[in-house]
């Protein structure tokens, strides 16, 4: 795509300042760098418009190790880059996508002119209600997604596909690219894109998840349900959903995850509201109403029974911690 291609050409000011500097890296989101320090890069304004974001990375630089509070996508364009993951050396080429799940240790070599890589960032805590029925024909990102979504399992994860060999899908992740670097509106577009992209994936030439149960796993799509209705879901309306017996299912549930019906509703509801509790300024009532509580007693009770804590003190704990 030409015009994609003129964009990404355009030497934007650290592209400047790190061409002009023999390839000293800028450190231009003041990440805290340091001997055996992996800083992990921000949820910062990423997703203030949208769960999807669209970046260029900076070239005539490397980019030291580092890991992510979001979902992130590397898609060369053109040329190629060194990637190191999780110690790991791949040579991501012109065309190929990288999939990355957010504690992977990353981190790359120099780029030059014609090097030229477009990150892709997706916020898993602003995903649509139906994202994972959405995505669900690219097989492959479904399970990385499940993995993502799983509070208990390992979140070092990555995917690296080659999209060479069909030119339609790849042109739709250019729009993508080129709809969000321009900023298209209106934003909720660049989330249609997102999932239009995803859907049509193929599957990977590179695999690399760490799954805490088996793929094989009957429940999976149980397990889906519940994490894109956790609002208000109850287990008769799942038992019923799936043509379940609900005594049935819930023993079910008990014996492949660990955990009772209710027990794996609150894992999820409380990742939820660690995670908007440290990235958002929302009041506790805001967030437990957006967990689909009633009152904020809720709330309190879930943080008091599995952290001993109040979501207050842990909000002001972990803000100290990060500060």
């Amino acid at each position: 795509m030409e015009k994609l291609r003129k964009l990404l050409l355009k030497e934007d000011p650290v592209e400047t300042k790190q061409r002009l500097n023999n390839g000293i890296n800028i450190n231009d989101m003041g990440l805290q760098y340091g001997p055996g320090m992996i800083p992990k890069i921000p949820r910062s304004n990423f997703f203030a418009d949208s769960y999807v974001q669209v970046t260029k990375q900076h070239r005539y630089s490397y980019m030291p190790a580092h890991t992510h509070s979001f979902i992130e996508f590397n898609y060369q364009f053109s040329g190629s880059s060194q990637q190191q993951l999780n110690g790991h050396e791949y040579l991501l080429k012109a065309g190929q996508l990288l999939v990355m799940d957010k504690t992977l240790i990353q981190r790359y070599g120099y780029m030059d002119t014609n090097d030229l890589l477009v990150n892709i960032l997706i916020d898993p805590q602003q995903l649509p209600t139906n994202f994972l029925h959405t995505i669900r024909p690219a097989k492959g990102f479904h399970r990385f997604m499940y993995n993502v979504l799983d509070s208990q399992a390992s979140h070092d994860s990555y995917l690296i596909y080659d999209l060479n060999n069909n030119d339609d899908v790849k042109l739709i992740w250019q729009e993508l690219m080129y709809y969000g670097l321009t900023n298209g509106r209106p934003f909720e577009t660049r989330g249609r894109l997102m999932e239009a992209a995803l859907s049509c994936l193929p599957e990977p030439i590179i695999t690399s998840i760490h799954l805490r149960n088996s793929s094989s796993d009957p429940l999976n799509h149980v397990i889906d349900y519940i994490d894109k209705h956790y609002v208000d879901v109850t287990l008769a309306q799942v038992s019923d959903h799936f043509g379940y017996n609900k005594n049935y299912l819930g023993n079910k549930i008990k014996q492949n995850t660990g955990m009772s019906f209710g027990e794996l509703l609150d894992r999820k509801r409380l990742l939820i509201a660690e995670s908007l509790l440290l990235d958002t300024d929302w009041p506790v009532s805001k967030i437990a109403e957006r967990l689909g509580y009633r009152n904020t007693s809720s709330l309190f009770r879930l943080f008091k029974n599995k952290l001993q804590i109040t979501p207050t003190d842990f909000r002001n704990q972990h803000t100290g911690e990060m500060n």
